[in-house]
């Protein structure tokens, strides 16, 4: 919600307290979700780190189910790393788009990271890498585009198909 410039009240946590009262979480998930400009709807990431910590993956596959239960596209950001809860996440994703940044630490971790995921048996196929903020100097174009589309909150996908190109700088 914060790259996409979105206000939360409410969030993933409000969500889950409500279906901890008895709601069902499919009756009661639209009042949670933000409505974004162009279309899209976004479930907003807790506050705090410590509420973070309170979700569980079981809770996480419970949501998942019902989006994919509604037939929608389900885009999760996860933090760096491999929790409990992100691989809740992978158990049910269709695609990983799997983001680095082209410094070596980054790329280091990168390959740490498509190990666990081969680990974990997700095919090579359901993986793609996103190579982001790369310079011209390192021998990978760079587009500015990205960081603008973050500052203006508007994904670059968006952008592109309103007519803005997303060209290398």
């Amino acid at each position: 919600s914060t790259a996409l410039r979105l206000r939360p009240e409410r969030t993933i946590i409000d969500a889950l307290a409500a279906e901890a009262e008895g709601y069902e979480l499919d009756d009661i998930l639209d009042e949670f979700l933000l409505s974004h400009p162009d279309g899209f709807k976004v479930l907003a990431a807790p506050r705090q780190p410590a509420e973070a910590d309170s979700v569980t993956p079981g809770e996480i596959a419970r949501l998942l189910d019902v989006l994919r239960a509604r037939g929608a596209w389900v885009v999760i950001d996860t933090h760096e790393g491999l929790s409990d809860v992100s691989r809740a996440a992978l158990e049910a994703t269709d695609h990983v788009l799997a983001v680095a940044t082209a410094d070596r630490p980054s790329l280091v971790n990168l390959k740490r990271y498509l190990g666990m995921l081969e680990e974990l048996g997700l095919s090579q196929a359901n993986v793609s890498v996103v190579l982001n903020k790369s310079e011209t100097d390192t021998g990978i174009p760079y587009s500015r585009d990205v960081t603008r589309s973050i500052n203006l909150g508007v994904p670059l996908l968006v952008r592109t198909t309103r007519g803005v190109s997303a060209t290398p700088a």
